[in-house]
């Protein structure tokens, strides 16, 4: 996925179109396998991985994705507190 993508989506959650993605330091043209997107708005996050992004809600989700976003989580966003 690039980076200048998340102009064209929205969280699925609260459909709002401020998007971050994680790792910060990708280029807008440069290509990455994995990262995070999260929603500025409503913190929802969603993996990228094989540089598709996954906008599943969780529930429907696989297992296995789900277990994978909560690996990128903890490597790209820093904990708040």
């Amino acid at each position: 996925m690039k980076k200048n993508y998340l102009n064209y989506l929205k969280c699925i959650k609260c459909e709002k179109e401020k998007l971050s993605i994680f790792p910060e330091n990708v280029m807008d043209d440069e290509e990455f396998e994995e990262g995070i997107i999260r929603c500025e708005h409503c913190s929802a996050v969603y993996p990228i991985l094989d540089g598709i992004p996954c906008f599943l809600p969780e529930s429907l989700r696989d297992i296995s994705i789900n277990e994978k976003t909560t690996v990128l989580v903890s490597q790209f966003i820093p904990l708040e507190g």
